[in-house]
């Protein structure tokens, strides 16, 4: 769409001598500072039709996603909200043809979140992950703008749709300590978007996804809670509401740990990945040493590991004294995966995956102190497990 339409909000020209500024002939933004003085339009799509018409009516800090209602006439087209909450009606007249398509296709989709309203305080219990001991992690934080696109997300059967990008609801969530008493006062975005995005370690974001029931939460935040799956969201509205959505879509914790399994059971979940790797032969009493080194002893034994380094050409070798045998909750795979750790100037380990449809059944791993994810050294090419000489 080039810069031949006129817009108006509820019959206003949006023209510069109203105080709007075109911005690529398809978006209209107030030219005054105080963005929240006058509303925003953004329109999106192509000779095809229409794909979105966002609009942030005036000193508001919610985003809504409009709706076709009618097209009078070739080249006109009116939008109103899915919802009774806002007076508002769009009109686009395009002044040359092609005139794009009159339909727009959407779903009729709502989420208990959608109700959030900036100023709102909100809990996000989050699963933990690469844990001993699975649990929900909780973050806190106020809320500072919703994109609510209920009722008008786009049909993922449209092959030029993405509907993650879409989100039912997307709630940008300040983290910061700092107290937000009047939500008025807060800066929006310049950008009119349906999915917002957060920035840097003090905010993060709430995704509803899906096209039918249950639908998806997502979290994207700070670096310490990255894009942990969300249990469960807690609105502490302003108007002192109080309510908590569940992500339903999130299957349950499936962790089994070697600390629950007998001796052999836990040989044979070391077997079942050791054997699927190539070069690598690991003695039955080495293994059943690892078994009964999870809940006993650890021998005083050494760790030898080959593996092939991104970095380099040549085979890379890291070894250590065996530290300790267990394992850890992963989220991503929802599952137990179980770590040799072993220490040299730091903290090494092997991670055994002894399912079926492991991507990587032993990987050999360096411990990271000061980020959230490990660093994973390259592929395991040799291990050998001996007492020091």
């Amino acid at each position: 769409m080039e810069n031949r339409i006129r817009a108006y909000w509820n019959d206003m020209p949006l023209t510069e001598e109203n105080g709007f500024r075109t911005v690529a002939g398809t978006r209209w933004q107030p030219i005054d500072s105080d963005r929240q003085a006058a509303p925003s339009l953004s329109v999106s799509g192509g000779p095809d039709g229409f794909s979105s018409i966002l609009a942030r009516p005036k000193d508001s800090n919610r985003i809504i996603t409009l709706t076709l209602e009618e097209s009078p006439t070739p080249g006109v087209y009116t939008f109103t909200p899915s919802s009774g909450d806002y007076e508002i009606e769009v009109r686009l007249e395009f002044e040359e043809e092609p005139f794009p398509e009159a339909q727009m296709q959407t779903l009729d989709l709502s989420s208990e979140l959608c109700r959030i309203e900036a100023g709102d305080e909100i809990v996000i219990g989050l699963r933990k992950d690469t844990t001993e001991s699975p649990g929900t992690k909780e973050i806190r934080g106020t809320v500072i703008e919703v994109a609510d696109s209920s009722g008008a997300v786009p049909d993922p059967s449209r092959p030029f749709i993405d509907y993650s990008d879409s989100p039912i609801v997307s709630v940008l969530v300040d983290l910061s300590d700092r107290t937000i008493e009047d939500s008025d006062n807060i800066e929006p975005s310049r950008m009119l978007s349906q999915r917002l995005k957060s920035l840097g370690d003090s905010q993060g974001t709430i995704d509803v996804i899906g096209t039918s029931e249950p639908f998806e939460i997502r979290w994207e935040g700070a670096s310490n809670t990255p894009a942990l799956p969300v249990e469960y969201v807690t609105v502490n509205a302003r108007n002192g509401d109080s309510w908590t959505v569940a992500n339903e879509s999130l299957p349950d914790v499936q962790f089994s740990p070697l600390q629950e399994l007998a001796c052999e059971r836990r040989v044979e979940q070391f077997e079942s990945a050791f054997n699927r790797v190539s070069d690598i032969s690991i003695s039955d009493d080495i293994l059943r040493m690892l078994a009964s080194a999870v809940d006993g002893e650890v021998p005083e034994v050494n760790v030898t590991v080959q593996y092939e380094s991104p970095k380099s050409d040549q085979l890379q070798t890291k070894s250590g004294v065996l530290d300790s045998v267990g394992s850890v909750y992963y989220t991503d795979l929802n599952r137990a995966l179980h770590q040799i750790r072993f220490t040299d100037r730091t903290l090494y380990y092997l991670l055994v995956d002894p399912h079926e449809d492991a991507d990587s059944p032993v990987g050999v791993y360096s411990k990271a102190y000061n980020r959230h994810f490990d660093t994973d050294l390259g592929e395991v090419r040799g291990i050998e497990i001996s007492e020091p000489e």
